[in-house]
């Protein structure tokens, strides 16, 4: 959750009550030179604002979040596949959408050659549910290989659901507790924001390049919908300046450690980046590290003038730079 929360912290309930950072209220930090402090509205407000998004390893090592909890809503969850005929189709409705819909539901949309996959999550009855997707139009495109909606899933098993699209198989969820270097997955991801609907051109580029996918390896090219509560916040809230954005979007392939950076994998996924490039609006996500953005990473991730600001607070908390990475905030 440290890393989650130190990078913004985007998930399935975004849209509704915010990213994770936005429900931290305090944290406990030890410095660079061994002391302990608080970080809250109060209190090294400077540093509280800084480790709600601006990235972790820079500024200090947090031991302690106080996090905001709510009460459990009642939750509906969907996937639904579609085969490639409509995926066209499903793009421009999906853009069209649901970046402006309730709040409540959230949306994952993968699109592949073989077809796209829907799969979601809303926070109310299966019955508004069903309205709320009748009323997108998707469900006029026609194509549906696949159509599971449940209600029923635990707390636990509603987690799964989203990986796996169903309740009823929770190894999505298992965890090595002696994990080692030879058990590792690599994948390379890469992505970014944009701020209006993607044009036609640009489904169609999406398109072109999903039917391109290296035989070799495994890929995806995931959208997701934001609006709902980031509408009208400003984006120097916290570091995390992605506020205004329509939506984003994920692409990753999988990797082998030391693959050479010529391979057909690598290749791949940054030809596809770098021709969705004039589509999108600039900027990345943080917890979606790209070592590939080179020395302009900051500015990416977190906006100009909210980068300039991340460099004064490590210049006051972390001013010998013991906290330091290959993208770290590092001193101005």
């Amino acid at each position: 959750i440290g890393g989650h929360i130190s990078g913004g912290g985007y998930g399935v309930v975004g849209r509704h009550y915010g990213l994770a950072a936005d429900q931290t209220t305090e944290m406990r930090v030890v410095l660079y030179n061994g002391s302990v402090v608080t970080a809250s509205a109060t209190e090294n407000t400077d540093l509280f604002w800084a480790l709600r998004g601006g990235g972790a390893g820079s500024f200090g090592i947090v031991t302690l979040f106080t996090i905001k909890v709510y009460t459990v809503p009642e939750v509906s969850l969907f996937n639904i596949k579609f085969n490639a005929s409509v995926n066209a189709a499903m793009l421009r409705t999906w853009m069209d959408y649901f970046p402006v819909a309730d709040s409540k539901i959230t949306t994952q949309l993968v699109v592949a050659s073989s077809g796209s996959t829907l799969v979601g999550q809303y926070l109310g009855s299966k019955s508004d549910l069903d309205t709320l997707l009748n009323d997108s139009g998707l469900m006029d495109l026609g194509g549906v290989t696949e159509d599971t909606r449940r209600d029923d899933c635990s707390q636990l098993a509603a987690k799964a659901f989203i990986w796996k699209g169903t309740c009823d198989d929770l190894s999505s969820l298992n965890v090595s507790h002696h994990l080692t270097i030879a058990d590792k997955d690599y994948t390379k991801i890469k992505g970014g924001y944009a701020n209006s609907a993607l044009s036609d051109e640009g489904i169609q580029v999406v398109l072109d390049w999903s039917k391109t996918i290296p035989s070799t390896t495994w890929a995806y090219i995931q959208f997701e919908a934001y609006g709902g509560i980031f509408t009208g916040q400003e984006n120097d809230m916290t570091p995390w300046n992605h506020r205004d954005a329509v939506w984003s979007v994920q692409i990753g392939v999988g990797a082998v450690k030391d693959e050479p950076e010529t391979s057909t994998s690598y290749q791949w996924i940054r030809g596809i980046s770098s021709a969705l490039e004039p589509y999108m609006d600039g900027g990345n996500y943080q917890n979606y590290a790209d070592l590939d953005l080179g020395s302009d990473f900051g500015e990416l991730y977190w906006g100009a003038d909210n980068y300039a600001r991340l460099r004064g607070i490590k210049a006051q908390y972390d001013p010998l730079d013991v906290f330091h990475s290959a993208q770290s905030i590092p001193l101005p």
